[in-house]
């Protein structure tokens, strides 16, 4: 790092305006804003990096962190998202790895004693083998189920997403539909919004 400090104050602070005035769809501003925080963060000593913060930003260090936790997702994902939304996935999508790397630390727990007991195994220990190849077996079941879990749950708020779309596009239709006193061009304008909505809903909810 070189002696001159390397300031990308002036982006920070316009990526982080853009947040508030984008409010409900201020992801990808967002994930703008906490990219040039972690480049600033490269140029700042770790000890003065808070006092950077309250001197250059127009925000506190609590939201700093949420711009860079959602600077870590995919820009693509978090471009039709709210920042409360980004963080909900960031938090789910943590749990779910969290849940998932016990299971892991488990397998190799397992795997390991029984790597150390194939190397000298009397007959008595056979017993305690068999146990244990049977308790990796229910946690590697466990592990396909949570999953599945987390996947199904997706894909149930995907269908329920687009049954509210299709129900709301009916209403609409009712009063917009030619025979009730609406047009072509009414009718054009409301099926590109119900697949504008479509669109969004399926890049929210991906199994």
């Amino acid at each position: 790092m070189g002696t001159e400090l390397v300031s990308y104050k002036k982006q920070i602070n316009a990526a982080h305006q853009a947040c508030v005035d984008a409010k409900e769809l201020g992801g990808k501003k967002a994930h703008e804003c906490g990219t040039w925080l972690a480049k600033q963060r490269e140029n700042v000593p770790e000890d003065q990096w808070l006092k950077w913060i309250r001197d250059n930003c127009d925000f506190e260090k609590s939201q700093a962190y949420v711009y860079l936790t959602i600077a870590g997702m995919d820009v693509q994902r978090v471009g039709n998202l709210s920042q409360r939304d980004c963080l909900k996935e960031a938090v789910d999508k943590k749990e779910e790895s969290r849940i998932l790397k016990e299971f892991d630390n488990k397998t190799k727990e397992l795997r390991k004693e029984r790597i150390a007991s194939h190397r000298a195994k009397p007959a008595a220990e056979k017993a305690a083998e068999i146990q244990r190849d049977k308790e990796l077996k229910e946690i590697e079941e466990r592990k396909l189920s949570t999953r599945k879990k987390f996947q199904e749950t997706v894909v149930s708020q995907r269908e329920i997403a687009i049954k509210v779309v299709e129900a709301g596009y009916r209403a609409v239709a009712k009063d917009l539909h030619p025979d009730h006193g609406g047009g072509p061009e009414a009718m054009v304008n409301l099926n590109f919004v119900k697949e504008r909505l479509l669109t969004l809903v399926k890049q929210q909810w991906r199994a």
